[in-house]
Order: structure tokens, then sequence, then C-alpha cells
């Protein structure tokens, strides 16, 4: 080989196309018909750039472009195996340096090619694929949103689920331990039976895990899943003293002046359908905010190739997220109100013995779950209107689908509290029976 000639045959393939991509590799087609390609050609201004297919030493690129032949200088960013959120701080915190310098830095770590119809004069539309340049930093953020967006929702359903089921068996025990008393136990054998009871139904899981997550920290030399269990039985002690404190407070009745008895009802009896407004907001929420959330988070992601295959990959996982989301919501609701109903048999067994009939009794209790169930989904929608006009901009559609999830959900819950009532209350008992 001559001295200043070069040799390409051996990198052919290597030297097709521009590392970055920017020229594209793939040919261009009709939007028409796919099967119609198109090339370049070798007039100046082509819609088509030819790919690049050689080297030029700088001597010849100044003969070619000028003085100032270099365009862009590619970086390459040592100490990186994956494109994770730490590399993407690490490239970042490089390109904010270099840009504090003068220069003008394009991240192109993590491009992807997406699809553009380009419509050229006397052709017609045209598909072409065009280089994105950060596609993978701008699917980290989306996944890191989407992330962030489920667990946070996951804490606030899985917390509340736990709340009420300490609190339903706090409730329960608690009738035993007043038989206990009348028996002649004393107080200091109560508790110390219900610190006994608590420490193997708590404690003992708490430690076992703790253990097994510390055994898999030094193994691994990742204390992740160790920091997460200390977290989870840290919230789970907390669900305990605070379902604790609610059932060792008394309910009384407190006369509102000005108020219906519906209101006081609903006061009274705030502890028992706590769980259920709480979980009701939570619907409503993932009702209304979730889909345009997750349109925005699918339409930034499907831009490009990289994320049309992610987003196929993980999509079957956010939709069994969502579904065990709504799962423990629906059955917190339904647990709540029967166990609402158990506590107020007594009031409807008063309300059969002055004459009502089931008719009127079903539409009284009702009428307070309407009361409490609106406003459990009306805060909720309000939640997710000022939660989406920080993301999309709000247009009627958006409003329009947050009234209907309004009454979706509302419809929902009175007919779970209809059915409950029915298998609580009226399972086998003859309508006659509660007729005037």
């Amino acid at each position: 080989m001559e001295n200043g000639t070069y040799s390409i045959s051996e990198h052919e393939n290597q030297l097709a196309s521009s590392p970055l991509g920017i020229y594209g590799g793939e040919t261009p087609y009709l939007k028409s018909d796919e099967t119609v390609t198109l090339h370049p050609s070798a007039i100046a201004g082509s819609y088509i750039t030819t790919p690049a297919h050689g080297l030029i030493s700088l001597e010849w690129a100044e003969r070619v472009k000028g003085e100032d032949p270099i365009d862009a200088i590619r970086v390459k960013v040592a100490g990186i195996d994956g494109y994770d959120q730490a590399a993407a701080e690490l490239i970042e915190s490089l390109a904010n340096e270099w840009e504090a310098q003068g220069y003008t830095v394009d991240i192109v770590a993590g491009a992807s090619l997406t699809e553009m119809t380009v419509d050229v004069e006397g052709i017609g539309e045209v598909n072409q694929p065009f280089t994105t340049l950060g596609a993978a930093d701008q699917i980290l953020h989306s996944w890191n949103a989407l992330q962030l967006l489920i667990t946070i929702l996951f804490f606030f359903v899985a917390f509340t689920f736990i709340l009420f089921i300490f609190h339903h068996m706090l409730k329960t025990r608690q009738k035993d331990e007043a038989l206990l008393a009348q028996l002649g136990w004393s107080a200091k054998h109560i508790r110390y039976l219900r610190l006994k009871e608590w420490s193997r139904l708590l404690l003992i899981p708490i430690v076992i895990t703790l253990l097994i997550s510390s055994f898999i920290g030094i193994r691994t030399g990742n204390n992740t899943m160790l920091i997460y269990s200390v977290i989870l039985s840290i919230l789970v002690l907390i669900c305990y003293v605070i379902a604790f404190q609610l059932v060792k407070k008394k309910n009384s009745q407190v006369v509102l002046l000005g108020k219906s008895i519906l209101t006081q009802n609903i006061f009274f009896h705030f502890p028992q359908i706590l769980a259920a407004c709480i979980q009701i907001l939570i619907i409503t929420l993932m009702t209304s905010f979730l889909p345009f959330f997750l349109l925005q988070f699918i339409g930034n992601v499907t831009e490009t190739r990289l994320g049309v295959y992610i987003h196929g990959n993980i999509e079957g996982i956010f939709l069994v997220m969502v579904v065990l989301l709504y799962i423990v919501g629906i059955i917190t609701v339904i647990q709540s109100l029967s166990n609402l109903w158990r506590v107020r048999k007594k009031e409807i067994s008063l309300f059969n013995t002055i004459g009502w009939n089931k008719k009127k009794i079903k539409q009284y209790f009702l009428k307070e779950v309407l009361i409490w169930g609106g406003i459990a989904t009306g805060l909720g929608c309000m939640i997710s209107l000022i939660a989406l006009a920080l993301v999309v901009e709000l247009s009627f559609h958006i409003i329009a689908g947050n009234i209907i999830s309004i009454l979706l959900i509302l419809g929902l819950t009175l007919l779970i509290a209809n059915q409950s009532m029915n298998w609580f209350f009226f399972r086998g008992v003859d309508d006659r029976a509660y007729q005037d």
C-alpha cells in the first residue's frame, strides 16, 4: 500500500454508514407502496443523504471544506458498561461541563431511529428513518416517572389495606378482651396476651424477612432488598400503631347543629368508612389520571424503535400492576362496607321493627354511601385534574373523561354497597317480612 493512501475493503461493512447513524442506514420507501424504494442522487441537495463510504485526511478535508473542516468530534465516555441512571448522570455532567466551556454538545448515547413521513414534491409521501438523539435518556426519564407514580399508588393502596386489616382484627379482638375482663382477667394479663399474639403475628415475620434480606445482601453485596425490607417493616408497625389508636378511640355521637341525620351518621361511623374512602379516592385518581399519563408516557417512549421495543417488553408488567391495584382497592371497599353493615346490624333491625320495608332501609343507607362516596370521588377527580394540568394540556376530552370516571366509580361503589347489604342482611329473607 502506498504512503498517503487508504484501503477500506476490509472495513466495508463498518464504513457503509456514519457511526452516529446521522445519514441513515436504511432505504426510504413510498408510504403508499412499501415495495418502491428510493435512492440518493448525485445532484447536490438531494433529500436523501448519501451514506459515508470512505475516509479522508485532514489535508484533503481542508481543500474540500476550507480552513475549518471538522464539524463535530465524537467523544466516548469511559467506565460505562450499559445505559442506566448512573451512566446518564455521568454523560450529562460531562456535557454540561463542555457546554460551560463554550462548546455545543449533543448527547448521542442511546440514539435510535424513528420513522418520519416526508412530503417530496413530484414523488409523494416518503417514509424515511431519522436518528433521534438521546432516545435512551428520554425513555429512562419517562420510565422513572412512571415507576415513581406506580410506586406511590402501590404504597397508598397497600398501606390502606394493611391498616384496615389491622383495625378489623383489633376491633374483633376487643370484644374478646371485654369478655376476658368480665371473666376476671386483669388489664395487665389482657395486655400481655395481646402483646404475645401480635408479636407472633408481626415481629417473627419481620425478623425472618430482615435476616433473609441481610443474608442476600452479604452474598450479593447489594443491600437494596434489606433497605426495602426495613422500610416495609417500619410501615407495617406504623399501620399497627395507627390501627390500635383508632380502635382505642371510642366513637361518640356528636350532635352537629344544622346537620342532617345522614351527615351525623357518617361522622359517627367514620373509622369504619375511612379505608373505603381512601381506596375510592385512589381508584378515582388511577381511573382519571393514569390513562392520560400512560398515553403521554407511551407517546414519548414509542417515538423511536428502541422505545417501541422496550414498551413491548414492559407493557404486560404495567397491566398486571394496575390490575392488582384495582383488585386490592375493590377488596378493601367490599370489606369496609361489610364491616360497616355488621356494626349497624342493630340499627337495621330497629328500622325493621318500626315498619320500614327492605327498599326503604336500603335507600336510607345508600344515601349515606352516596354522600361519602361522592366526596371521595370528587376529591380524587380534583387531585387528578391538578396533576394532569402539570403534565399535559387540559382539554374537553380530559375533563369529560374525569366526569365519566366519577360517575362510573360512584356507580360501582353503590352497586357494591347494595350487593353487600343484600348478602349480609337480606339473603334468604322473604320480602314480605319488610313490607308495611
